[in-house]
Order: structure tokens, then C-alpha cells, then sequence
């Protein structure tokens, strides 16, 4: 009967894997069915005359103006200098919203301090306070680095705080009764329950942040990924515009499929979206 219901269960196991993969293999086929009819729509109507070239260049024009831009490394230039912005501002956001977040997560009084002015300038768009940050710093690397992470920094700081209030207290009253200290805590226990929650919050303050640096370059910066649409915009250059917005949005799928992985990785345990 054992050996049965073991042979059952592998059956049972095997029959439920295979529609999983036909479920991966079809979301995949439709996803691309998806992209390759929009290509092939912005082909149509590139050539139904409608729009002029100059407006609504054909694919295969933009191809080509992806390969001379490429060639030239103006293209690559910019979006190293684009991604360096990004991953400073983020640096600089987590390095401060994480141990803020657990400051006011473990302190009533740290939270009841904190908390209004976080809550007061998180709903507003990055780009509204850029102003005042090129105001302090200047048109340059500053004032686009530090809109990034004030940017980045609210889902960080909140997502770790409610991660801190989830903690159960059995688990801290346990290590504390060995001996561990108030950091000892934090390092073993309080943190790495919190890692999940952290990691969303990193990745909600990549998506933010990377929305604002293409748009802070079109403000106040003379390199980067933004101020290469702007100013082909300015030109009407409409292929190195459409070429510019396309990698941005590769390079953002790409960006949240790095942490998706990171996420995986560290956090096996915890169901993605």
C-alpha cells in the first residue's frame, strides 16, 4: 500500500508540474505574440503615410539609428552615466532608509519625530522638490543624486518599518535571555525577518527612482539617457528619441527582473509576483 501511494504521489507531483510549464510556455508565446504585433502595427502604420517619417520613423529606421548611435558610443556613454545616477541615489537610499526604518520601528518616540515630515513629502512627485535641490546644489551630479534617493528613500524606510512591527516578540525576548545585546538582536533576529519586506521596499524605491532620473536629466543635466531624448527631441529627432525610450523601458524590465532574482535568491521562501 506504501509503495502505491508513493507512486501515486510522484504521478499526482508529475501531472501537476507539467501544467505549470505549459502555463509558463504559454504566458511566454502570448508575450511575445503581444510585442511581435506591435511591431508589426508601428510598421503599418509608418507605412500607411499617415505620419510622416520624420514624426514616426519604421522600425527598421530605428534599428539603424540604434546601430549608428551604438557606433558612435554616445548611446553608452549616456546610459552608463544614467545607471551610475540611478544606483547612487538607490545606495544612498537604502544606506538611510534601512536603519531609519528599524530606528523607528523598535522607538515610539524615534517614529512619532520621523514619521510627520516622511508622511508630509512622500506623496509628492520627486520632480516637484528637484527645484529646490538645484537651488542648494547646482545643475550637476548633487542635486540629480540626492532627488534619487529622497525619491527612493520613503518605500524603503515604511516597508522596513512594518516588516520591524511584524517581528514576532517570543523571537526577541528569546535571544535576548542568551545574552544577545540590543545590536545582536537586530543583527540575528530583527533583520533577517525583516529581509523580505526590505527587499520590496528596494525594489518599489529602483522603480521610483529610475522614473525620476530620466526626468531630472532632462532638467538639469547635459549627459545621461533623459537629457539624450530632450535634446533630440529639440531637433526632431524622432529615431534617437523612440531609440532612447526603448531602452529605457528594456533597461527597467531588466532592472526589476534583477531584483525579482535577487529576491528569489535571498528569499526563497516568500511568493513573487
Amino acid at each position: 500500500m506504501q509503495r502505491a501511494s508513493a507512486s501515486t504521489d510522484g504521478e499526482t507531483a508529475g501531472f501537476g508540474i507539467l501544467p505549470m510549464l505549459l502555463s509558463r510556455y504559454r504566458y511566454a508565446l502570448v508575450s511575445f505574440a503581444s510585442v511581435a504585433a506591435g511591431i508589426v502595427l508601428w510598421e503599418l502604420l509608418a507605412r500607411s503615410g499617415w505620419f510622416s517619417p520624420i514624426l514616426l520613423p519604421s522600425p527598421g529606421a530605428v534599428w539603424s539609428e540604434f546601430l549608428r548611435l551604438s557606433a558612435e558610443s554616445d548611446l553608452w556613454t549616456n546610459y552608463v552615466v544614467t545607471l551610475r545616477r540611478l544606483f547612487l541615489g538607490l545606495g544612498v537610499a537604502v544606506l538611510c532608509g534601512v536603519p531609519v526604518g528599524l530606528l523607528m520601528g523598535m522607538s515610539l518616540v524615534a517614529r512619532g519625530l520621523l514619521n510627520p515630515p516622511i508622511e508630509l513629502y512622500r506623496p509628492l512627485p520627486a520632480i516637484s522638490y528637484f527645484a529646490i535641490l538645484i537651488m542648494w546644489f547646482g545643475i550637476g551630479e548633487q542635486s540629480i543624486v540626492s532627488v534619487l534617493a529622497l525619491g527612493g528613500f520613503p518605500p524603503i524606510v515604511l516597508e522596513t518599518l512594518h516588516a520591524v512591527g511584524k517581528v514576532r516578540k517570543e523571537r526577541i525576548e528569546g535571544a535576548r535571555s542568551m545574552g544577545l545585546s540590543t545590536a545582536g538582536v537586530i543583527r540575528h533576529v530583527v533583520l533577517p525577518s525583516c529581509l523580505p519586506q526590505i527587499l520590496t521596499g528596494i525594489r518599489v524605491g529602483l522603480g521610483l527612482a529610475y522614473s525620476v532620473v530620466v526626468a531630472a536629466e532632462m532638467v538639469a543635466s547635459t549627459s545621461g539617457l533623459g537629457w539624450m531624448v530632450y535634446n533630440a527631441s529639440q531637433f526632431v529627432e524622432s529615431g534617437t528619441v523612440i531609440t532612447g525610450l526603448v531602452l529605457m523601458g528594456l533597461t527597467g524590465l531588466a532592472l526589476d527582473g534583477l531584483m525579482q532574482i535577487i529576491q528569489r535568491k535571498l528569499v526563497p521562501w516568500v511568493a513573487h509576483a
